[in-house]
């Protein structure tokens, strides 16, 4: 069940390094998009994600929420979808804060990873975010 998107990120991040130790944020009102390469033998990927208090702790200067996906793109081509969330912390309350996540990576899982922010309709008060992102190996 994929999503597909006709819109071409406006902001394109590519990481070389398989090490990533940052928050990355994303203060424009466009979509972006962060490539990370993964290891094989990586099964897991977790961190957060989320949107900026100020972005809607001031009404009616708010925003109307954003999307965010995870991706794990094969050597071969296959896309896995592993997160599709819409945030809108505007009007849903649990929607507010850190959205942590743990994600289980396909057998075999070298490749890519490409994680995605849409942004809401208006494209106003976007102010979001990737927090905190690792790969994990299972212990032999």
């Amino acid at each position: 069940h994929g999503v597909a998107t006709n819109r071409r990120p406006a902001a394109i991040l590519r990481a070389k390094s398989k090490k990533i130790s940052a928050t990355i944020q994303n203060d424009a009102f466009f979509s972006s998009l962060l490539v990370l390469p993964v290891s094989a033998g990586a099964d897991s990927f977790q961190g957060g994600f989320g949107i900026f208090e100020g972005a809607y702790a001031n009404p009616p200067n708010t925003t109307d929420g954003a999307v965010f996906s995870i991706e794990h793109i094969s050597p071969s081509g296959t896309r896995t979808v592993l997160l599709h969330r819409k945030l809108n912390p505007t009007e849903v309350i649990a929607d507010r804060g850190l959205q942590k996540f743990s994600l289980k990576l396909p057998k075999k899982s070298a490749g890519q990873l490409e994680l995605l922010i849409d942004p809401g309709a208006n494209g106003s008060f976007d102010w979001t975010y990737w927090n905190d992102l690792r790969s994990g190996f299972a212990l032999k």
